[in-house]
This record gives structure tokens, sequence and C-alpha cells, in this order.
């Protein structure tokens, strides 16, 4: 007598904040210049793209922090979806990026294992700097003056970048 069985498997809760980003026209962000973003590469086929706006020539700086012992690659794209530069180090090793923007315009950034490798459990960590309208602010320092109309304009670019209740200027100040 033969016998039938059903082989069942339990689908991975692997996600991120940031799923699904799994190709260009759903690339997460854009992304804030100086913030960083904690990614999964859930399975072998996983890529996680992020999107970027470059207001200025510039340098493009990524950051790759990879789980250890884990072989990721980092590539990033510009407005076309050509790759314009890639990091790709060894397992357990950081992925960086620095790329000269000759042009303003959207750029895209690529995580994804190398060859297949992926941690449903371990986060990568993404950082980078660029051209962005933040560069236009940095941190208060007390005692500073402020101008009342260029404070007002900063408040107001802060609350629409989601900043409010942080103590932003401008670099005018």
């Amino acid at each position: 007598m033969a016998s039938d069985s059903i082989l069942f498997s339990k689908a991975t809760d692997c996600t991120d904040d940031y799923e699904p980003n799994d190709d260009f026209s759903v690339a997460f962000g854009p992304l804030i210049s100086g913030k960083s973003y904690a990614g999964k590469i859930c399975s072998p086929a996983d890529n996680d793209y992020f999107q970027i706006n470059v207001v200025n020539p510039g340098t493009i700086t990524l950051n790759l922090h990879v789980p250890p012992e884990k072989d990721y690659d980092l590539e990033i794209y510009n407005s076309s979806h050509q790759p314009v530069d890639f990091s790709e180090n060894l397992a357990g090793e950081s992925e960086s990026i620095e790329y000269q923007a000759l042009e303003p315009g959207t750029y895209y950034i690529r995580a994804y294992g190398y060859d297949g490798e992926f941690d449903e459990t371990q986060p990568y960590t993404l950082t980078g700097a660029w051209p962005s309208a933040l560069q236009a602010f940095y941190a208060f320092d007390e005692g500073v003056e402020r101008l009342p109309v260029i404070h007002q304009k900063v408040a107001n670019m802060a609350q629409f970048m989601g900043l409010s209740g942080q103590r932003v200027k401008s670099v005018a100040d």
C-alpha cells in the first residue's frame, strides 16, 4: 500500500519596514541623507532597492554594515537604472561606495546577498550622505542667535520633512 504524504513548510516571517522594495519601481524612499536604515535580506532572491534625491552635483557616500559572516554587496544606479558604482567585499566586511554625482537627480541603491546569501534574523544597516535639501540644516548650537525669518523657514521645512520637535537651524544663521 503506497502512502501519500504532503510536506508543509512554514513561510518565513522575515520582513523589514521598507518592504516591498524588491525592484526599481517600488524602491523605498527618498532616503534622508545622514539617517540609518536597518533592513534584512530575507531570501536568496531578495534585493532591497532604495531611492535618494541628489539636489546638486557632489559626493554620494554609502555604507552597508552587514551581519557577521554574511556576504552582502552594494550598488548605486543613476536615474536611468544604469549601474554607476558598486562595492563587493568579502563576507563579514562592510560595503562602501564614494561616487561623484555629476548630475542632480534620482539615484537608486541596491543591497543584496552575494551568491544568494541572506539572513532572516540579523539586519544590515545602510547609511549615507549626499547633496540633499537637508544640507541646508545642521544641529542647533546653544547660544547662537537666529534671524527670525530664516528661523521660520527652517522650522517650516523641518516640519515638512518630519523633523518637527528637533532643534535645527539654517546654514545662513
